[in-house]
Protein backbone atom coordinates (compact mmCIF):
# COMPACT_ATOMS: atom_id res chain seq x y z
CA UNK A 1 0.00 0.00 0.00
CA UNK A 2 1.51 3.34 -0.98
CA UNK A 3 2.17 5.94 1.64
CA UNK A 4 0.65 9.36 1.62
CA UNK A 5 1.99 11.33 -1.33
CA UNK A 6 3.13 8.25 -3.25
CA UNK A 7 1.19 7.54 -6.42
CA UNK A 8 2.05 4.25 -8.05
CA UNK A 9 -0.86 3.90 -10.48
CA UNK A 10 -0.54 4.96 -14.09
CA UNK A 11 -3.56 7.10 -14.69
CA UNK A 12 -4.61 7.81 -18.27
CA UNK A 13 -3.99 11.29 -19.54
CA UNK A 14 -6.83 13.30 -20.98
CA UNK A 15 -5.45 12.85 -24.51
CA UNK A 16 -5.63 9.04 -24.27
CA UNK A 17 -9.34 9.01 -23.42
CA UNK A 18 -11.95 8.36 -26.03
CA UNK A 19 -13.60 11.48 -27.43
CA UNK A 20 -16.89 12.30 -25.76
CA UNK A 21 -19.97 11.81 -27.86
CA UNK A 22 -22.11 14.89 -28.33
CA UNK A 23 -25.65 14.06 -27.27
CA UNK A 24 -26.75 17.63 -26.77
CA UNK A 25 -29.28 18.84 -29.28
CA UNK A 26 -32.78 20.20 -29.51
CA UNK A 27 -35.52 17.73 -28.60
CA UNK A 28 -39.01 18.20 -30.00
CA UNK A 29 -42.34 17.19 -28.52
CA UNK A 30 -45.49 17.39 -30.63
CA UNK A 31 -48.64 17.78 -28.54
CA UNK A 32 -52.19 19.06 -28.77
CA UNK A 33 -52.72 22.74 -27.97
CA UNK A 34 -55.90 24.37 -26.61
CA UNK A 35 -57.51 24.41 -30.09
CA UNK A 36 -56.97 20.69 -30.62
CA UNK A 37 -54.20 21.25 -33.19
CA UNK A 38 -50.78 19.63 -33.08
CA UNK A 39 -48.16 22.08 -31.81
CA UNK A 40 -44.40 21.40 -31.72
CA UNK A 41 -42.56 22.28 -28.50
CA UNK A 42 -38.74 22.47 -28.58
CA UNK A 43 -36.52 21.58 -25.62
CA UNK A 44 -33.01 23.06 -25.93
CA UNK A 45 -30.49 21.63 -23.40
CA UNK A 46 -27.74 24.01 -24.54
CA UNK A 47 -29.47 26.85 -22.69
CA UNK A 48 -28.43 25.26 -19.36
CA UNK A 49 -25.11 25.19 -17.52
CA UNK A 50 -24.86 21.38 -17.44
CA UNK A 51 -25.83 20.44 -21.00
CA UNK A 52 -25.37 16.70 -20.51
CA UNK A 53 -27.72 16.51 -17.54
CA UNK A 54 -30.25 18.76 -19.28
CA UNK A 55 -30.10 16.50 -22.37
CA UNK A 56 -30.76 13.39 -20.25
CA UNK A 57 -33.70 15.08 -18.54
CA UNK A 58 -35.04 16.28 -21.92
CA UNK A 59 -34.92 12.68 -23.22
CA UNK A 60 -36.90 11.51 -20.20
CA UNK A 61 -39.41 14.35 -20.62
CA UNK A 62 -39.99 13.51 -24.30
CA UNK A 63 -40.75 9.89 -23.35
CA UNK A 64 -43.03 10.94 -20.48
CA UNK A 65 -44.91 13.49 -22.60
CA UNK A 66 -45.49 10.92 -25.34
CA UNK A 67 -46.64 8.20 -22.92
CA UNK A 68 -48.93 10.43 -20.87
CA UNK A 69 -50.32 12.42 -23.81
CA UNK A 70 -49.52 15.76 -22.20
CA UNK A 71 -50.87 18.92 -23.83
CA UNK A 72 -48.67 21.62 -25.37
CA UNK A 73 -49.19 24.02 -22.45
CA UNK A 74 -47.79 21.48 -20.01
CA UNK A 75 -44.80 20.87 -22.26
CA UNK A 76 -44.03 24.57 -22.56
CA UNK A 77 -43.86 25.01 -18.79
Amino acid sequence: MPRRGEHKGDFPTSSSRLPAQRRVGVRKVVALDGNGEMAPVALDPTAFECETLAAELADEWVELAAAAGLHAGTNRQ
